[in-house]
């Protein structure tokens, strides 16, 4: 995960000269890696914690 961000900020232009939609695009690329990344720690922090949720079917 990441090597993903290093890959994203590299291949990022610099921050004056961002387009709003390259701006965008980067701070969706970076929420999903950031999403990515907790679902996949979430359970290891919070044992049972997805799996035993009361209320949810």
């Amino acid at each position: 995960m990441a090597v993903v961000v290093v890959i994203a900020l590299a291949e990022s232009p610099p921050a004056g000269k961002q387009l709003g939609g390259e701006k965008v695009y980067f701070l969706l690329v970076t929420f999903v890696v950031a999403a990515r990344l907790l679902l996949a720690v979430l359970p290891l922090a919070v044992p049972g914690a997805l799996s035993v949720t009361p209320g949810m079917t």
